[in-house]
């Protein structure tokens, strides 16, 4: 009941203080109370994050290939150890990152754009299970929608993005074709990629390419293959993850989008995350590592799209569909994939 509660208390928070002038003023108390409830939650609340807290308190025991983390724990265990720090921190950096990005696209509108990813399962999973990807991919974000005007600060948060997690080179890719003017034409392929997918042999193939040209990512991309061919690793079906963001995708076809780098740039990089997750449809955990792009940016897409097919009242059928999903993410979704009822950490 704790996560309806401070749902339901944020929406009212907004409304009641959406006139005021200072938008930093309104959104802070929002970010303050969801990074407090994710910073209290119990040790056994979470799988990976357990994980990141024993490499934090016993770095010399795991080998880190980007170190990016390994100096963000130095720089956290330099002041204390206590899991409650640790946890404070991390839910600070990952959530402050998101609210900031949202901020950066629509100053008005980001404090619905986090509410209605709050309403995501995958919001969860960067606070519980990866929070070392969510980093890297929300940098990587910044980066792109930074480019066209600071080219020099845009590449330099890249490689931090990359120091953080290797996956985040695919920003390379997506920060070429941010360069050209995005044609609608690419979504219906897209979108049929993604419901009806190749055969297995095609992400081995391209991970062996990849590979090739890109040596750091070859040892994870070899694992990832070896994996799925032994059958350790299943395939991704439709379901939460892709559904939302493959309706969105066709929403764009009948949006008009406001011509300008910023909204061109993000709609490559939704459309692009989508069908190159649909190309590695066969390995779930590469496509959760491609997908994830557009689910962080979908809130943003699905706002133009809301904005686009109903001017006069987009917030309706945006925070209808928010309220929706919270209740099918903690209520039914949740508790089948390791999001149990709350428990808060016990202090005493």
């Amino acid at each position: 009941m704790i996560l309806y509660f401070l749902y339901a208390s944020s929406y009212f928070w907004y409304f009641s203080a959406k006139n005021y002038k200072d938008h930093i003023a309104v959104l802070i108390p929002i970010l303050f109370f969801w990074v407090m409830l994710l910073s209290l939650r119990s040790e056994s609340y979470g799988e990976d994050i357990k994980y990141y807290f024993y490499i934090f308190i016993h770095p010399e025991r795991y080998y880190l290939d980007e170190f990016g983390l390994y100096y963000f724990n130095a720089l956290l265990s330099f002041f204390s150890s206590e899991y409650i720090w640790f946890s404070l921190c991390y839910s600070l950096l990952i959530n402050s990152l998101l609210i900031f990005f949202y901020r950066y696209l629509d100053r008005n509108a980001a404090i619905l754009m986090f509410l209605y990813f709050c309403s995501t399962f995958i919001f969860y999973q960067l606070n519980l299970n990866i929070f070392r990807q969510g980093v890297a991919v929300v940098l990587v974000l910044f980066s792109i929608t930074l480019f066209s005007k600071h080219a020099s600060i845009s590449i330099m948060i890249l490689v931090l993005a990359i120091l953080f997690h290797k996956a985040a080179i695919i920003g390379v890719v997506f920060l070429f074709f941010q360069q050209f003017d995005f044609k609608k034409a690419l979504i219906i392929p897209t979108v049929l990629l993604s419901i009806f997918p190749i055969g297995p042999d095609f992400y081995a193939g391209v991970a062996g390419i990849i590979g090739q040209f890109i040596p750091i990512m070859e040892r994870a991309l070899n694992a990832y293959v070896e994996m799925g061919q032994q059958g350790l690793i299943e395939s991704s079906d439709l379901n939460h993850r892709n559904l939302p963001i493959i309706v969105t995708a066709l929403l764009l076809l009948k949006a008009k989008l406001p011509e300008n780098i910023r909204v061109n740039s993000i709609v490559w990089v939704y459309i692009l995350s989508l069908l190159f997750s649909a190309l590695l449809t066969n390995n779930v955990l590469l496509y959760d590592r491609v997908i994830i792009f557009s689910q962080l940016l979908q809130p943003f897409v699905f706002m133009l799209s809301c904005k686009a097919i109903f001017p006069n009242r987009w917030m309706v059928p945006f925070i209808f569909v928010a309220v929706l999903q919270f209740i099918f993410t903690v209520s039914i979704w949740g508790p089948q994939n390791l999001l149990p009822t709350y428990d808060f950490y016990k202090i005493l």
